[in-house]
């Protein structure tokens, strides 16, 4: 399992980090659902190796900026059915936490791979997977798409629940997360650098942002902005950090929730 992983990381950063990010959502809904301790180990550790499979997949296709060809397609796909394989022969770990690999790709309606299954067919803790990979996927950007902001991405799986994704586990997450944790670093469609704050009661999507910056990033003092009730601002992009015009400030940045 510990080579594994390893690989992983060693081939693609994104789809290591991706992994963790999966593993922690995927725990959510399986808290909320109320799996006991060894339901939670076998989910955590499906959804942590869930891409396991993608070691055997080229870097060049894994990282490539264009659509995929059917061939190239034919070969992503196997990622479910190694990592299948890969997990059932390592000693310690679970049947189902191995059927996490086999399945996080299908869906509901059957249009899913490797199999096609269909509803309940699906195994629980791959339904519940699923969910979280793209949820994660939807944020992260890849050679070949921006991310999408975490309101937008929530709103897209929503949108997803019933059809290509389990309806329940879709409303645990959507409900249970926070769309813009405190302390996110955040730049406003008016060009204005910000933090999170604190969440908006009436309003998840459209938190308190204090601002710290103008439109040219010149630095302002702080105040504090309610999106809820500014209906002309809106959050553009997240960003990694703070920019230099900024972090020499003394302003207090809260911590995450």
């Amino acid at each position: 399992m510990t080579f594994s992983i390893a690989t992983l990381r060693s081939l693609d950063e994104y789809t290591f980090v991706h992994s963790l990010n999966v593993s922690v959502l995927a725990l959510v809904i399986g808290v909320e659902s109320g799996l006991g301790r060894k339901g939670l180990i076998e989910l955590g550790v499906g959804a942590l190796l869930h891409d396991v499979g993608k070691a055997i997949v080229p870097v060049n296709l894994l990282n490539k900026p264009d659509e995929l060809t059917d061939q190239e397609m034919a070969i992503m796909k196997l990622h479910t059915i190694e990592g299948f394989q890969i997990l059932r022969s390592q000693p310690g770990v679970s049947l189902l936490s191995a059927h996490v690999a086999f399945q996080h790709h299908e869906r509901m309606d059957g249009l899913g791979y490797p199999r096609g299954l269909t509803g309940d067919e699906i195994h629980c803790y791959a339904r519940m997977t699923a969910v979280a990979d793209v949820m994660d996927a939807l944020t992260a950007p890849r050679p070949y798409r921006r991310g999408l902001l975490p309101d937008q991405a929530r709103n897209l799986v929503a949108s997803l629940g019933g059809s290509h994704l389990d309806g329940v586990y879709v409303s645990i997450l959507v409900n249970r997360v926070s769309v813009f944790p405190a302390g996110t670093v955040v730049r406003l469609a008016s060009g204005e650098v910000g933090i999170i704050a604190r969440q908006s009661p009436s309003d998840p999507a459209r938190p308190v942002v204090r601002v710290l910056s103008d439109q040219s990033l010149q630095p302002v003092a702080p105040y504090e902005l309610p999106l809820d009730r500014s209906p002309d601002k809106s959050i553009a992009e997240l960003l990694h950090d703070l920019p230099d015009t900024l972090r020499s400030r003394s302003a207090r940045i809260p911590s995450r929730d």
